[in-house]
């Protein structure tokens, strides 16, 4: 008596069998994961909720309006001019690639002579 394992709370009670009782165990067990699971999932919207506040607030906080803006020498640039730095920046790049070109032909024709 003192070695017999100890009966699971839920059981299905069809017979006194071992087979009986490590079905039980099993089911028991399945019951135990869902409960996790479910506690998992409740974990997790809890901490989306919680990350959409943090992100909430971060956005009243740094709303800034086009006056502060300008008060700190930072202006928005329109379409136009975005373009034109790109334009700009695309042709220093095309000149760099330009300058490399010619300094590897100018090293290969010094390594070929």
């Amino acid at each position: 008596m003192a070695n017999e394992p100890l009966k699971p709370t839920y059981c299905l009670k069809l017979s006194n069998g071992a087979s009986n009782h490590y079905l039980d165990l099993l089911i028991e067990e399945e019951i135990k994961n869902e409960g996790r699971k479910k506690n998992k999932c409740e974990e997790m919207k809890k901490e989306h909720k919680i990350s959409q506040q943090k992100i909430e607030n971060l956005k009243k906080l740094t709303k800034v309006s086009l006056l502060q803006l300008a008060a700190c020498n930072h202006y928005v640039l329109d379409e136009n001019v975005r373009d034109l730095v790109y334009e700009r920046n695309a042709a220093q790049e095309a000149a760099q690639m330009a300058v490399r070109q010619q300094r590897k032909a100018l090293e290969d024709k010094a390594a070929s002579s």
